[in-house]
Formats: C-alpha cells, structure tokens, sequence
C-alpha cells in the first residue's frame, strides 16, 4: 500500500475515478473507488461505436428488451434532447460501423459519460458524486482540443440520462495527456532524476494512427501524428483482394492479427465469400498472398515515417500499441542499434478481463501515475 500525504494539496473530495483511452478497436476505461483511498482498478471496456438515435427507438428497445446484459453491452445516453447508443448496442441494434477517421473530441465527451455510467453501475454510485478523469488524445487533438474537451465534458456530466435515471456528475479534478503520455510518464518515474539527461521517443501504433512522442532532457515537445496506423494495412488488403470491401474492418483486422507472422490460411476462412469448398480455399489463398504483401507495403510504408519523425540522437526508443506489437519482432530488428523497450509495467491479470494485453499499455500507465497524483490530492492511501 502506498501512503498519501496530507499536504495542503487537498483541496477537494471524489468518489471514484476515471482513465480513458479512446482508442480505435476499443475504448478502454479504468474505474476506481477514491471515497475509502484508492481502491483497487477494474477495467471498462466497449465497442468504439457511436450512433445518434432518436428517443422512440430507445424506447423501442428498452420495450424490446429480455433478460439483461452488462451495463457496458447496454449503453446508451441523452444529452439534451439528443440520444446516442454507444458500444454494443450501437453496433449490434443500430448497425453502427465505427469510422478509422482521426477521433473527434465530441465523440470522446459521449464515451466518457457511458464510462461513467458503467462506472456507477459497477460501485454502485447513484446519479449524484464527484467523480476525477484522465484522458489519452492523439496528439493532434490534445494539441487543439483539450480544452474544449475539458469544459464539453464538465457541462455534459452535469446532466445527461443514462438507461438509471439523470446524473448529476461533478467532474473536480482532470488530466489529459497525448496518447503515449501514460508510458512516457511511467517511465519518467522509473528514470527519476536522469530523465533530464536523457532523450526518450515514446512510438505510439494503434488502430487508427500512429504518433512520436519525444521527451528531451525532460521537456515533452509536440507529438507528432499520422494516419499510418493498421487501418493503412487494411487498405492494402481490401485492394488486393475481392469481396472483402464489405466486411467489417475490426474482422479483417482480428483475422491478420491471428494468422501470425507466417500468415496461417486459417483465421481466413471467416471472410471467405464463395459459396464452394474450392471457392472458398481460392478465396482464403487469395488473401494470405494479399497479407503478405499488406504487411510488407505497411511495414515500410510506417518506418519510412518513423525515420523522418524519431529524434535522430535518443537514448530510449519505446513502442506501445497493438499494430506495433504485430510488427514486434520486425520493429526490434529494424532498431536493433537503439535501446528499445516495449511498453510500460505489466499489466496485472486481474485487470485485463477482456484479454486485451499491451494494448492496455498506455491507459494502465496513465492510471499508475494519475492514481499517486490523486491520491496526494485527496490526502488517501493507495491500495495496491
């Protein structure tokens, strides 16, 4: 257990807190329990889809409904007079596809309040508390519009309708970082003093974009972004292949990630559209060539970028990611001469109940830093 101190940083009290990383295939969320200490983290995780719905078809399901779910398969909001199904039900009910476009921070405000909602649902809250957030945006978007995020979501949290009743939430304290941020502080920690004699470059690839973050003795600059995250690999794979321009992307991408390094057949037959056993095979050897090649074109396409953007003079190269982990052995290779490191702390089998792995990277760093903040802030203990 880490103790807290009681300085005169304790200016406010929360019941619970927030991390949220809003990334492509997922959203990822870190709830706590701040009233008794700092309890012990569990994870929130939803589909990235967000879908405006009128009330009549939420009225619709609600009447439809049979047997329950998870609070975070059953989520919808209202702001105003305008509703929104998120997660599951945007994608299963409303058909939601969820767009590879860079986020907008609008989108970011609605999935934070389903967080809550799912928050309050799992500590059993009520629709009145203070409540302290954390947040991951690309760079681009942290740069313009962190601000607008921060008073967007306060005034939203202070009255939106959840599937429970009306909440009432009081955002009292908020951090946003660019994404990378939660593993550059981690890190900075580890490093203590000599932090400020190093040069550090955090590569951040994810599913929609990939990002530089570089720390120079210390001073974080501007992160730099692009769009060359997997959804560049999975462009190449729809041109190169025939009928898979209707299929969900997050299938195509969850059939290149199990077919491997050595591109197994496989995963593939899930996307096959031929109605014949010799179609089908046709179609599935069409796609491993076309993953073959998807994989070479993105892989030179994204370290062609990362040579232009890196620092050339850095002591610590970190990745992090999920599309940079599909390249993990390529990566290592490439900057064989760098001091390469993979991620942050482990992440702890208790809190990866969605077997999400490292790409809970940046989000579980960003907690363990955000939590000894708070924790200082409240005057409580950490509970490890």
């Amino acid at each position: 257990m880490v103790k807290a101190s009681n300085s005169a940083e304790n200016k406010f009290s929360a019941a619970a807190g927030l991390v949220m990383d809003f990334g492509g295939s997922s959203v990822r969320g870190i709830g706590f329990r701040t009233s008794h200490g700092i309890g012990k983290p569990f994870l929130i995780c939803m589909e990235p889809e967000v879908e405006p719905v009128s009330k009549e078809s939420i009225d619709a399901y609600k009447a439809g409904v049979i047997g329950s779910t998870t609070p975070e398969n059953s989520c919808w909001i209202a702001v105003g007079k305008q509703y929104y199904a998120l997660g599951a039900l945007a994608k299963d009910r409303f058909h939601s596809s969820f767009d590879l476009k860079p986020l907008k921070w609008e989108d970011a405000v609605r999935k934070t309040l389903a967080a809550v909602w799912v928050l309050s649902e799992r500590l059993k809250l009520g629709d009145k508390f203070d409540i302290a957030i954390a947040a991951l945006l690309p760079p681009g978007e942290y740069k313009s519009d962190r601000e607008r995020f921060e008073k967007s979501l306060k005034t939203a949290l202070s009255n939106f309708l959840t599937p429970s009743s009306n909440f009432k939430v009081n955002l009292v304290f908020f951090d946003c970082k660019p994404e990378g941020g939660g593993v550059y502080l981690y890190h900075r920690q580890r490093l203590k003093d000599s932090v400020k004699q190093k040069v550090l470059a955090v590569a951040m690839v994810g599913h929609r974009n990939a990002s530089v973050l570089v720390a120079n003795k210390g001073a974080v600059g501007e992160g730099k972004m692009s769009d060359f995250g997997c959804n560049k690999l999975v462009e190449v794979f729809i041109r190169e292949t025939s009928g898979t321009s209707s299929q969900p992307t997050d299938k195509i991408i969850r059939a290149i990630v199990e077919a491997g390094a050595k591109v197994e057949s496989l995963p593939f037959m899930r996307l096959a559209r031929s109605c014949s056993e010799t179609g089908k095979k046709e179609d599935v050897a069409l796609m491993v060539k076309a993953t073959k090649l998807a994989r070479k074109e993105y892989f030179q396409i994204l370290t062609r970028w990362l040579d232009k953007t890196l620092p050339p003079e850095r002591d610590e190269l970190i990745f992090c990611g999920g599309t940079a982990h599909l390249f993990e052995a390529q990566l290592s290779s490439r900057y064989k001469d760098d001091n390469v490191i993979w991620d942050a702390d482990e992440i702890p089998p208790t809190l990866d109940t969605a077997s999400l792995g490292n790409r809970l990277a940046d989000v579980y760093a960003m907690y363990r830093t955000f939590r000894e903040r708070l924790g200082a802030k409240l005057g409580v203990a950490v509970n490890e």
